[in-house]
């Protein structure tokens, strides 16, 4: 790509991203469809996607029974087969770090799992004809447990101890129909909840939703209903020896967020963190579908909203402009600011919308971390970041994590915990206090 075609896409993505960080369009957009809910006398739908191939769908599919008794909604579970393809990335990594992942927070949210695995082709086709032949409060009550056994491995099992009578067909509209819903919601992937033609992702966001349902009056319950993680008591200690690796990129928004948690970890347990950056996943050959990219974006922006981060106001650095910054990245580490120095970047690029490439910036910025412009000449625009970055990569494909922002969790030769996304942070805390209670 030329420079100048590159300045018009940035320019082009940056627009829409901004465009799609705008919580004040999307309260209108609220507002406009309960007025034309009401005008039509609908009901609150919640609508559910279920994919067969997605463990995380099995995870939230626990938690519907208690969405309808404290909300006043109806619920509509749509199913569909297997994931979109732009949202595959590294589907062998993909498919590893999913039940791994699900492994390691089920048991916080009380949900006790066997070894789990990748239903079998034959146990998917089972499971299509049980979902054929039940009808939708059947369905309601008997698919967290079917869900289960069909990553148990003993489907078969489970349909026999609940004397299921399955027909001998799969209605395939069922899960084409599921799959043209989920592209009108304008989705990709499994385990969403979608409520007025917003989408919340599994059980990281049902508490959105959850608060959304409640503004709305539609609580059945008088307390407020959450769904949270059981963590372990607080840990008063802090230790060195417990390292925190860190893998950001400079086009991530999550990424952008997740330093403020970063930084909140190392003041209240006192350990190292290594900051070990990689290219955007743009720059390393993917594709990030529009839809998916207006996903990120616009929960992003809620998320910074929630957690008062300023946002919104975006400048993409994709290309040129991120190799010049990645280029001082060696220096800044060896000043023993990288981390700094990331987050100052990071924040330029989504809530000051200001020009990382731009050579008066980065001299500026370096400065202000106590290194000198004569150092910030020397070394901008050399190449010896790369191999760093690429070595990086790998380092975070080891653990079968191809996104970031991703950790790390290590202390001596103790097996790590690696995770991916800004949501797992009350996980890697759990780690922490682990290593420190010995």
């Amino acid at each position: 790509m030329n420079y100048i075609k590159e300045i018009l896409v940035n320019l082009v993505r940056s627009t829409l991203m901004t465009k799609f960080a705008d919580l004040d369009q999307a309260e209108k957009r609220r507002i406009s469809f309960e007025k034309n809910r009401k005008a039509k006398d609908l009901p609150h739908m919640v609508t559910f996607f279920y994919q067969l191939d997605d463990p995380y769908s099995m995870l939230s599919a626990q938690f519907l029974k208690k969405l309808l008794i404290h909300f006043n909604v109806k619920l509509d579970i749509c199913f569909v087969e297997k994931t979109s393809k732009d949202s595959i990335f590294e589907e062998e990594h993909q498919n590893k770090y999913y039940l791994a992942d699900v492994t390691n927070i089920s048991k916080f949210y009380g949900i006790n799992l066997k070894q789990l695995k990748q239903p079998h082709d034959l146990d998917k086709e089972l499971f299509k004809k049980v979902i054929s032949s039940l009808e939708d409060q059947a369905i309601i009550h008997y698919l967290p447990d079917l869900a289960i056994a069909l990553w148990e491995g003993n489907l078969q099992h489970r349909i026999e101890t609940f004397n299921l009578k399955v027909e001998n067909f799969i209605d395939q509209d069922l899960f084409d129909k599921g799959l043209r819903k989920r592209d009108k919601a304008e989705h990709f992937s499994g385990a969403i909840f979608n409520y007025a033609n917003e989408n919340f992702w599994g059980l990281d966001r049902v508490n959105m939703l959850f608060e959304r349902l409640e503004n709305l009056g539609l609580k059945k319950t008088a307390d407020a209903f959450r769904i949270f993680p059981n963590i372990s008591d607080a840990v008063n200690l802090k230790s060195s020896e417990i390292t925190l690796e860190f893998y950001p990129s400079l086009n991530s928004p999550y990424t952008y967020l997740a330093f403020h948690q970063v930084k909140k970890l190392r003041k209240k347990y006192g350990i190292s963190i290594k900051t070990k950056p990689v290219l955007p996943m743009l720059m390393r050959n993917y594709n990030i579908s529009k839809r998916k990219g207006f996903y990120i974006v616009s929960d992003t922006a809620r998320l910074a909203n929630e957690q008062k981060i300023e946002f919104g106001k975006i400048k993409t650095p994709i290309g040129r402009t991120a190799k010049r910054a990645y280029s001082l990245f060696p220096l800044m580490e060896k000043n023993n600011v990288e981390f700094e120095y990331m987050h100052m970047l990071l924040e330029s690029v989504f809530a000051k919308a200001e020009n990382i490439g731009n050579k008066s910036y980065l001299i500026k910025v370096a400065e202000s971390l106590g290194v000198s412009s004569d150092e910030v000449l020397k070394h901008i625009d050399s190449n010896e970041w790369e191999l760093d970055l690429e070595q990086n990569r790998r380092d975070m494909f080891k653990d079968n994590i191809w996104g970031v922002p991703s950790f790390k969790v290590l202390k001596n030769s103790e097996e790590p915990l690696s995770c991916w996304g800004q949501d797992r942070f009350w996980l890697i805390e759990e780690k922490i206090k682990e290593h420190l209670r010995g």
